[in-house]
């Protein structure tokens, strides 16, 4: 029989003694840093701070971990969490949970920025983008804001970006050090990069061809999607050049999904920065998954090492190349109700 049991939240509790040296050794102590021409020593002593990624977050790694991909996996609003989170007795200020969302991603950030590099150096990648609102003030006003997808369709890699508009000027950014051929919709902005980046070369979907051109209205779906292709015919048959391309833009399309049911149910980005985070796990999550990754296994390992580990070699904890560190915090339970005044 199937039994189920609810997640648990308990509190990690962190015991560093202090001791006081006698007066004997405190002169010892204070003999030997003289000879050694070394700073005086305390007489008060105490063990130091454990190795930790958020020494000053009252959040642990577990936990900051199981909010993430709530979010950004599962789809539940932030609100519905803290509903979670209460029903076990922890009443966490929305606040203090946006404050853990932000603080745990922006470890992320350098991650990403290698992962960025990485995408743009393939020779061939699909694009696609998708709408995201994003909040302007405290007043409730949004504006519209767009998630950007790419995916390399031969190393199976996605990355999303977040732009404030749908103009070339944010994919040209990006684009400029791309060489290759750029699969995509026919979308005019896509030409107009095509325009003003010699290096690069389009590539469109033949998802979007019907046939028996002359038997439907010109003016009818089926119509405009041949009348499409028509017009695109050099860029729609481009794939029949180079094995490693694709016949249509699915690929890019399908790692769309999960951010659009995600936007249905948390309605909007808190902020710009917000929505560059939304993109950058929504990178990672997606990244996981064509990888075949625990996306939980994954982030609860990168976050427990990153702070320490050495920049020029960072790309090791991308999802591709990921192998994982054994890193499990002893449990030392202290009850909710006390560290519920502690959060307060």
């Amino acid at each position: 029989m199937l039994q189920y049991e609810a997640g648990r939240i308990w509190v990690q509790q962190i015991i560093r003694p202090r001791y006081a040296r006698t007066r004997a050794q405190q002169a010892a102590a204070e003999t030997q840093a003289a000879a050694q021409n070394a700073p005086s020593r305390a007489q008060i002593v105490q063990a130091a701070v454990p190795d930790s990624p958020f020494p000053r977050l009252k959040a642990g790694v577990s936990l900051l971990v199981y909010i993430l991909i709530s979010k950004f996996v599962d789809h539940l609003p932030l609100y519905r969490i803290m509903g979670q989170f209460a029903r076990q007795g922890l009443k966490i200020p929305d606040s203090t949970m946006c404050q853990w969302v932000s603080v745990a991603a922006d470890h992320l950030l350098p991650l990403y920025k290698v992962y960025e590099k990485q995408i743009f150096r393939a020779t061939c990648l699909q694009m696609d983008e998708t709408t995201l609102k994003i909040l302007e003030d405290a007043k409730g006003k949004c504006h519209l804001g767009y998630l950007w997808a790419v995916f390399d369709p031969v190393n199976k890699r996605p990355f999303f970006f977040c732009q404030k508009g749908r103009d070339h000027r944010g994919p040209k950014e990006l684009l400029q050090s791309f060489a290759g051929t750029l699969q995509c919709d026919g979308y005019s902005v896509y030409e107009t990069l095509n325009k003003k980046l010699n290096t690069m070369q389009l590539l469109n979907c033949m998802a979007h061809i019907r046939n028996e051109y002359n038997k439907v209205l010109p003016a009818s779906k089926t119509g405009k999607a041949i009348a499409y292709a028509l017009h695109r015919w050099d860029n729609m048959s481009r794939y029949l050049t180079d094995g490693t391309l694709e016949t249509d833009n699915n690929l890019v399309e399908n790692i769309i999904r999960p951010a659009a049911i995600g936007r249905k149910n948390y309605l909007f980005a808190g902020s710009h920065q917000a929505a560059q985070r939304t993109a950058m796990l929504y990178t990672f999550f997606a990244a996981c998954k064509h990888q075949g990754i625990n996306p939980e296994a994954w982030l609860n390992d990168v976050l427990n090492r990153i702070h320490r580990f050495p920049i020029n070699t960072i790309d090791q904890l991308l999802p591709q190349n990921w192998k994982p560190e054994d890193v499990k915090p002893k449990d030392c339970p202290l009850p909710i109700k006390r560290y519920q005044k502690i959060l307060e």
